[in-house]
């Protein structure tokens, strides 16, 4: 049967809507790709029978063909997912590895830390770097947990470095 999660909380809505803002000003701009939330990620040839709604994606020009409107038919480039105790964030890792998802980004959201994974073929976690930072390389972003809180900045260029709260 259908399987209907609870909404986020609102911290949850708060740290999805800082993500996003980040992610169009200044990433997509810098890639010519674009985000969105909420979207339907569905395997392809399989909508509306399996598909998965991730927090936020980024697609890049070389995907934009699989944009349906409603629903993306196989993986984005990037797709965040914002983890909620008892949520099920980690369970779609191996889905969205299937669809072709280049890069899978999992935030804690009660204390920011963050994993990016990679799909080859299954789901494979980045390594930080000896200062902290983690490295998308689809997404061309970084990440790093500082004081409970999160950095992002796009490949070490430190005049787009950001704090979400």
């Amino acid at each position: 049967g259908l399987h209907i999660p609870p909404a986020p909380n609102r911290l949850h809505q708060d740290l999805e809507a800082a993500f996003e803002m980040w992610l169009r000003m200044p990433c997509a701009p810098t890639t010519g790709g674009r985000v969105f939330h909420q979207i339907n990620v569905a395997s392809p040839g399989q909508w509306p029978n399996d598909y998965r709604i991730s927090d936020l994606v980024m697609l890049r020009p070389e995907r934009f063909s699989i944009d349906r409107n409603e629903f993306f038919e196989g993986g984005p480039d990037v797709v965040v997912e914002i983890a909620s105790p008892g949520d099920e964030a980690r369970d779609k890792l191996d889905f969205y590895c299937d669809v072709g998802c280049r890069e899978i980004w999992i935030i804690e959201r009660d204390n920011r830390a963050a994993e990016i994974y990679t799909a080859s073929p299954g789901p494979t976690p980045l390594i930080m770097s000896d200062e902290g930072w983690l490295h998308g390389p689809a997404s061309d972003v970084q990440l790093k947990a500082v004081g409970g809180g999160l950095r992002l900045r796009l490949a070490s260029d430190v005049s787009t470095e950001h704090q979400v709260f």
